[in-house]
């Protein structure tokens, strides 16, 4: 149920505006922008990778008659994140095709020479086809008509590729005439290596100056750790690519590494009853948002972004969500090394600004906690041992258990064999147990208890699907003693997608505030889909203002808002 994730990797080109097409293999999720990089509009720009040296001219295909092509149309591909698996070397694309001219185009499609043996993981709004080394991209009807000076959004795609993509061409309708541009990419071009390639009518390519142009996204070395964060050491950027706000990254994430110490200033906290309390026993309420997987949305994790919740919103809160078993997940191949660093960094970021932070073993597609019990055994072992000393850390050792796994028979068992191990390590942390049917059936936790303390229960809802029965549900569970906390939700349906149901969202909102329950929102992305925080369009990675945001999240942020008394 719910979000499907979704990687980066860019491919900039111009239809008769083309950027340099290559295929940065970075061998790591960047899901790290240690950067607090500001992402204002100019540095997203160039962090997008842009460039916008006008071509030539190219092809114009009605009935095998040839002409220049008068609009001026940029394709973008950004590669947003890569990483190495088991599977070969996996990239992730958003793809963008701007209309820069002054009539609409209609029923566009793009092919692009891939070499051999590329295969297409997943793909979000589009239709990929592979033939022999030509890849085909056909977009969702929604977005296959482009006004002037527009451009389609939401498109992306994740590629198990060697790199090298090269030859591409535009297929579109404009002015009921069908047209078709080419550009050309050398096998050697890398984004951000400067260099630009211009169209020609003969598909072939001459090389011009790009100064000024960036293909990784643009942005600030990473800022110092705030008192009480100890850096190891210094922030720094690759001089061929460009691992700051945004951008793929390296394993060794492009930046500081960094030792946690604990937040000054923060309080302990424990469950009491039904409810957390801080040290001197007073209820404590946590709210803020959820990352998407730090494997595919790593630009996020940076201390500006959690600064911007945090004065803005009013968080006190955030949920650093790490996949499993899903593409790039900690089980399925994915560079354990670079997650675990991505955590050490929103652990690092949240700490210096006095905020709580949630470290989520997020099964999904894997169902049974059970099925990776070793592993996780494992990781929270040396997360516990790592940040023991840190009290605003919390534990969510299963984000959604689902497909039929039952509470007595699969959870519980799990739970008792993996709190211990942090309970060793961290006698008196807050740790958080997922519960059946995708963490919705708190009443079988609540009938069946663990026996340890400091425990809470997740509950999961999305208002367009869960109404009145699960709200009575956790209510009940609530009034019983049982500490639930909310650790994912959002207003839209439970694909994560579709409309935003805010008469069920206020009945949601209702009943937080009379259990005084709290709640992370699903999620700090810019993914095309309802439930992410901001609009797809949305590039920067902090500074976040009204007009970046989707309904769900401009919605949970009057939510937020409240909740802190501003």
């Amino acid at each position: 149920m719910k979000k499907r994730r979704r990687l980066q990797a860019v491919l900039l080109a111009g239809l008769l505006a083309l950027s340099a097409l290559g295929l940065s293999a970075c061998g790591s999720e960047a899901k790290k922008d240690e950067a607090s990089s500001e992402g204002t509009e100019d540095s997203s720009e160039k962090a997008a990778g842009k460039a916008s040296a006008k071509g030539a001219g190219a092809d114009k295909k009605d009935d095998s008659a040839e002409s220049a092509v008068p609009t001026d149309i940029t394709v973008t591909l950004n590669e947003t994140n890569s990483w190495s698996d088991g599977s070969g070397n996996n990239v992730q694309y958003d793809i963008t095709v701007e209309n820069g001219g002054n009539t609409e185009i209609s029923d566009w499609s793009l092919d692009i020479e891939v070499p051999d043996g590329t295969s297409i993981a997943q793909s979000w709004n589009m239709t990929p086809t592979l033939s022999g080394a030509k890849l085909s991209i056909v977009p969702a009807d929604y977005a296959k008509t482009i006004a002037p000076g527009q451009a389609s959004q939401g498109l992306g795609l994740i590629a198990v590729t060697a790199g090298g993509w090269q030859n591409y061409s535009i297929s579109y309708t404009e002015g009921g005439e069908k047209l078709t541009a080419k550009g050309v990419s050398g096998s050697a071009a890398v984004i951000g290596d400067g260099a630009v390639l211009s169209a020609k009518a003969d598909g072939q390519a001459e090389s011009t100056d790009a100064s000024g142009t960036a293909g990784g996204n643009a942005g600030s070395a990473p800022a110092s750790p705030a008192s009480g964060i100890a850096s190891s050491g210094k922030a720094g950027t690759s001089s061929k690519k460009d691992t700051s706000a945004g951008s793929s990254a390296s394993s060794s994430n492009g930046g500081s590494s960094v030792n946690v110490t604990a937040a000054k200033g923060i309080s302990a906290l424990s469950v009491k009853g039904a409810h957390l309390v801080n040290s001197k026993g007073q209820q404590v309420r946590l709210f803020g948002p959820s990352t998407h997987g730090i494997a595919w949305f790593p630009q996020y994790i940076n201390k500006a972004a959690f600064q911007t919740f945090r004065d803005d919103w009013g968080a006190n809160c955030v949920r650093l969500a790490m996949y499993t078993a899903e593409s790039g997940g900690y089980c399925a191949g994915g560079d354990k090394a670079n997650l675990k660093k991505l955590i050490d960094n929103g652990v690092s970021y949240a700490s210096a600004l006095g905020m709580y932070v949630i470290i989520d073993w997020h099964i999904l597609s894997d169902g049974n906690p059970q099925t990776h019990q070793d592993e996780a055994i494992a990781f929270f072992d040396e997360m516990s041992k790592k940040y023991a000393s840190c009290p605003n850390v919390l534990y969510e050792i299963c984000n959604e258990p689902n497909g039929g796994v039952s509470w007595s028979g699969n959870i519980k068992p799990y739970a008792e064999a993996v709190i211990p191990v942090i309970r060793k390590n961290a006698p008196d942390s807050v740790i958080i147990v997922g519960t059946p049917t995708w963490s919705q059936d708190v009443d079988k936790a609540a009938a069946d208890p663990l026996k340890f303390s400091n425990v809470m229960y997740a509950f999961h809802f999305y208002a367009g699907t869960h109404k009145d029965d699960l709200r009575n549900k956790v209510d009940k569970a609530v009034a019983g003693g049982l500490p639930v906390f909310i650790t994912e939700c959002s207003i839209t349906d439970a694909s994560g997608n579709g409309a935003c149901d805010k008469t069920s969202a206020e009945a949601w909102k209702a009943l937080i505030e009379k259990d005084g329950l709290s709640v992370m929102e699903w999620s700090l992305s810019n993914k095309a889909e309802s439930s992410a925080i901001l609009k797809s369009s949305c590039k920067k990675t902090s500074g976040f203002t009204e007009g970046d945001l989707n309904e769900s999240g401009a919605w949970y942020r009057v939510m937020m808002r409240s909740f802190a008394g501003k």
